[in-house]
């Protein structure tokens, strides 16, 4: 079921419009054989009138692409389908075969929804810049008030460089840009962290957070993970 609140014409040109996106991002991804129907779907688009027929078609042409594309995309290899998408395809098939626009347009924009929150994910996972004021309030938390962290001769040092950069963010004197040192400048005290926790996973996860100092994505996630094992370690 699906609510619709405009023309069927208006509904499909989205949809193509939808596709068009969402298949570049999967072309984007590694996946080359979403080109096609990313072009595909946008010339469609992009005419000045469209008939019902003209999406049907454009479906019943497209479903052996689209069902090889996200085999590939959702192949066990990636990771686990989080978002059911294999479960999405397995309600395009029959919508397609019915053959009506309405019918095929609500499996088919569940399916995209889904695809883009996968692919977001995934982008996310590599590090996001978005959460770099949150990894500086997780981090000066996890020195404040964690029973074996906050009794850590340098956490008094952690706490107030990262109180300093969170104030003066939310000042906009200092910006996504100034991250790396911070990170530059707490990185001796997470050495002695991890020593004085003596854990060898927290310790090995050190030498990345320099690796990637030039880098505000990279330096993001690895600041991240060093944040979740020490949060762990707090518990």
């Amino acid at each position: 079921m699906g609510a619709r609140l405009a023309a069927i014409t208006d509904v499909i040109r989205e949809r193509l419009e939808r596709h068009r996106s969402v298949f570049t991002r999967i072309a984007a991804s590694g996946v080359a054989a979403a080109n096609d129907s990313a072009d595909a779907a946008g010339k469609l688009a992009q005419r000045r009138t469209l008939a019902e027929s003209d999406y049907t078609n454009f479906m019943r042409a497209q479903l052996g692409v689209i069902q090889r594309v996200l085999s590939e995309l959702i192949a066990p290899s990636h990771g686990p389908d989080s978002f059911r998408i294999a479960s999405a395809l397995q309600g395009l098939r029959p919508a397609v075969d019915a053959g009506g626009a309405d019918g095929m347009a609500i499996p088919h924009g569940c399916m995209l929804n889904k695809v883009d929150s996968l692919l977001t994910m995934r982008q996310l996972e590599n590090g996001n810049v978005a959460d770099i004021l949150q990894n500086a309030r997780w981090q000066k938390h996890l020195y404040t008030i964690g029973p074996r962290v906050a009794r850590i001769d340098c956490a008094a040092d952690v706490r107030k460089r990262s109180g300093d950069f969170i104030h003066a963010y939310g000042l906009r004197k200092v910006s996504n840009k100034d991250y790396p040192d911070l990170v530059r400048a707490v990185l001796p005290c997470f050495s002695n962290t991890a020593a004085a926790l003596g854990d060898q996973a927290l310790h090995a996860l050190l030498p990345r957070l320099e690796q990637t100092l030039g880098d505000l994505v990279k330096l993001q996630k690895a600041h991240r993970d060093y944040l979740w094992r020490l949060q762990d370690l707090s518990e």
